[in-house]
């Protein structure tokens, strides 16, 4: 679930909503006798420039307000009674 909120939702998202927007400016245009809109790299490329642009924020945001324990001392593996202690953080 957090590989999706973090990585493919704002990668993929802005692609989708410029894809969407393409299919209601076809269908706009279709009742107006014009020629429906061409999916050109430009747009393409700058909603997959948003995308990783917003992936990159969101991954930021994780990493700077995630808790993830390293306001404690670390304290690595070690060999207890012939087993293994797995690292942990004081």
């Amino acid at each position: 679930m957090r590989i999706l909120l973090t990585v493919l939702l704002p990668l993929i998202g802005p692609v989708v909503i410029y894809l969407v927007w393409c299919i209601l400016m076809a269908r706009r245009q279709d009742a107006t006798g014009k020629p429906p809109p061409q999916i050109t790299r430009g747009g393409l490329f700058f909603s997959l420039l948003a995308g990783g642009l917003l992936m990159i924020a969101v991954l930021a945001f994780t990493a700077l307000t995630g808790n993830y324990g390293g306001n404690g001392e670390y304290v690595p593996p070690r060999m207890e009674d012939g087993r293994i202690v797995p690292g942990h953080y004081n």
